[in-house]
Parts: structure tokens; C-alpha cells; sequence
């Protein structure tokens, strides 16, 4: 395909993504983005906890640690897409851009319009990115429907096998953390129990994240 546009080739691509400052998200913090040449994925799910090592005598062996592994999750990579079209009037309004550049500030406005929809798509993938590491944070599973996917929708919730046990859900609505609820929630109480909890099962709990609706509610 011939591509009009001539500002954008390989190179200058290359060059405007990699030096944009692009919003910081906090997917990549706690999942690390890894190449694959493989449309599959395969992961052990195992018991992780605080283990200490043992105090032995010089010269002797140390005892042996087991590696307990719960289950094994495993299936396809779905593909992330996303498409704007530049009709005929977007093209009309380019070319004549193109056409009547006088100044530095004409120039720029050209370029804006040419990498507008780069940033547009970069994001969408980024903001998708990040809302399914939070739906997996913050509910361990993932359903996809006509709501909030126009693409891959999911028969079954996808589980990331986070024990029944292990799951902290608020059943009785006077402790939601809400305004309305203000004079009986007690949202540090609940940060408390949750993280001894964890502390019992070898786990650390190093940060919590709050949008920031919940936050003023908070």
C-alpha cells in the first residue's frame, strides 16, 4: 500500500515513539511486559511464601525445600487492535495543510494532525493494557463482553486461580467504602486485617491502588 502520508516513514516512526513521553500506567510494574514468538502461553500457579533457610552444622547438606505447584494455566494470546480511518475530508484537510505551510506553528499543526491518530492508537493499546492488569488485580478474573470489548467476547469468566480463600470481598453494604457510609465503614481497619492476613501466609503486601473516586471517598 502507498502511503500519502510523507511525513511518516519507517525511521521517523521509530524515532516519534521512541522519544514520546507516553502516560505512565502501572501495568508494567506488575506485569512486566516479555517477548514470545508463540501465539500460546503456558504459567505455573504455585504457593509463594516467606520461607527461611535452615541453621546447620559446617560441612553438612542443607535440608531440601519443596516447590509446591497448584495448577498450571495455559492458552492463546488474543490479538489487541485498533483502527482509525481517515476519510476523504481528513485527507482534503491534510493536503491542504500540506500545501499552505508558511510558518513554524503551520508546520506544527501538520505534524500534530499526522501523528494525532499514532497517539490516539498507542494509547487505546497502553489503556486496554492497563485496564486488564487491573480487572486481574483487583477481581482475579477477566470477562469480556459487547460492553466493554467490541471484539473477542468470553464464554467463561478467565480465572487466575487466586484461592476462594485468599479473596477479601466486602458482603455487607454499611462497610463500603462510600461517602453514604462514611459513619460506619472503617477502611483502615480493613487495610489491617487484610495485610496481617497476608503476613500470616508468608505474603507482603507492598502497595494498594485506589482510583481516584475511592480515594475521596476514602
Amino acid at each position: 500500500m502507498i502511503n500519502f502520508l510523507s511525513e511518516i516513514t519507517e525511521k521517523s516512526m521509530g524515532t516519534y515513539l521512541d522519544k514520546r513521553k507516553w502516560m505512565l500506567r502501572y501495568y508494567p510494574d506488575y506485569f512486566p511486559l516479555k517477548s514470545t514468538p508463540f501465539l500460546t502461553y503456558e504459567v505455573l500457579v504455585g504457593i509463594m511464601g516467606i520461607s527461611a533457610a535452615d541453621l546447620v552444622s559446617f560441612n553438612s547438606s542443607a535440608p531440601e525445600k519443596t516447590r509446591r505447584v497448584l495448577d498450571r494455566l495455559s492458552g492463546s494470546l488474543p490479538a489487541i487492535r485498533v483502527k482509525r480511518t481517515m476519510d476523504e475530508n481528513a485527507i482534503n484537510q491534510y493536503l491542504v495543510a500540506k500545501n499552505t505551510i508558511k510558518n513554524d506553528a503551520d508546520m506544527v499543526a501538520l505534524l500534530d494532525m499526522v501523528f494525532g491518530d499514532l497517539d490516539f492508537v498507542v494509547e487505546s493499546v497502553q489503556q486496554r493494557c492497563e485496564w486488564l492488569a487491573l480487572k486481574a488485580l483487583s477481581q482475579t478474573t477477566i470477562s469480556l463482553n459487547q460492553t466493554n470489548s467490541a471484539g473477542v467476547i468470553t464464554e467463561e469468566a478467565i480465572n487466575f486461580g487466586l484461592p476462594t480463600a485468599n479473596q477479601e470481598v466486602c458482603a455487607d453494604a454499611d462497610h463500603y467504602w462510600t461517602v453514604t457510609t462514611k459513619t460506619t465503614n472503617t477502611p483502615i481497619t480493613d487495610i489491617t486485617t487484610i495485610v496481617l492476613e497476608a503476613l500470616k501466609k508468608g505474603v507482603v503486601i507492598k502497595h494498594i491502588l485506589m482510583n481516584a473516586t475511592k480515594f475521596i471517598d476514602f
